[in-house]
């Protein structure tokens, strides 16, 4: 068969769809019906959400009556007050991203090097 009598070769897409497409295609819809359509559809349900108002009534603004702790550092009662420089480290993390494997994996390096040092001061 000479060039000038073969068919003309068609340019496009290919239509097919392998495991690995299929596999991508349902995790990708159930992911996006997760993070889409289920909260819209809950947020529906709800109607109109009040603003949430920063400052002494935040709170209230959300139906959530603030009580007086008379009883200590109780996690059923938001735990305690978190310390300023606490605060301060929070608000700059939340600038940045982090691998959360690696910061894990520091944070418990250094939690078991306080808890071996407690453990050393109380002759444990």
């Amino acid at each position: 068969m000479s060039p000038e009598s073969s068919p003309p070769k068609e340019h496009g897409l290919i239509r097919a769809l392998g495991i690995p497409a299929l596999t991508a295609n349902i995790v990708n819809t159930t992911i996006g019906a997760g993070i889409f359509v289920l909260p819209a559809l809950v947020a529906t349900g709800l109607g109109a959400a009040a603003p949430l108002e920063l400052g002494s009534r935040l709170y209230q603004s959300i139906g959530v009556r603030p009580i007086l702790n008379a009883r200590g550092t109780f996690t059923i009662i938001t735990g305690s007050q978190t310390l300023p420089e606490v605060k301060r480290a929070m608000e700059e993390a939340s600038r940045h991203y982090v691998q959360m494997d690696e910061l894990m994996e520091l944070a418990a390096k250094g939690i078991r090097e306080l808890i071996a040092a407690q453990k050393s001061t109380l002759g444990l």
